[in-house]
């Protein structure tokens, strides 16, 4: 079996974006309800994957400035969602770790991501799905990727990584009070 022809035009780069786009007005729509941004659970999720990031190493994964992801750690510290401390053998780097408040807020995300997830791949088999992985795997592996720091780690084992984008950093305390208790 020949595998069909991708027009010469970036057709399929525009349906991923679109594709990417849905999925994240919907997520961010869900979340909503939790007092979660879509970037307040990515960074939650990456502190959970990780045990303990710098703002600069969570800039290096998601492609984004430390002054935007700065603001994101900070929100966070303030909602009682993470804490920091001094890095034991670097003192001006302060690391980022969850607190119970955190995984209780990440654990209400990820109920919603998952929820998401079952809807958007509801009409595929299970063999459907794993080849879908696998084909969006192999095209991570083939491309050039901003999101793998210095240290080579990516985002490539996680599911609960989403797009993350600059201006969302925001903040509601009314939404998220119930999230801390």
């Amino acid at each position: 079996m020949s595998r069909p022809v991708i027009p010469s035009q970036p057709d399929f780069l525009v349906q991923l974006r679109r594709t990417q786009h849905a999925v994240r007005l919907r997520l961010d729509a869900e979340l909503g309800a939790t007092g979660l941004t879509t970037p307040q659970y990515t960074v939650l999720a990456a502190l959970e994957r990780a045990g303990e990031l710098s703002a600069s190493d969570l800039a290096r994964e998601f492609g984004m400035s430390a002054q935007t992801i700065n603001v994101l750690v900070k929100g966070l510290e303030a909602c009682g969602f993470l804490r920091r401390s001094r890095h034991p053998s670097h003192g001006r780097i302060l690391l980022a770790s969850l607190t119970a408040a955190g995984r209780r807020a990440l654990n209400c995300g990820l109920a919603v991501g998952i929820g998401i997830q079952e809807r958007v791949l509801s009409g595929l088999t299970a063999a459907d799905r794993r080849m879908l992985m696998r084909h969006l795997q192999a095209i991570e592996q083939n491309s050039p990727s901003p999101l793998r720091g210095r240290s080579g780690r990516g985002l490539e084992n996680n599911a609960r990584y989403v797009s993350v984008g600059a201006s969302d950093t925001g903040f509601s305390q009314r939404q998220t009070a119930h999230l801390r208790r």
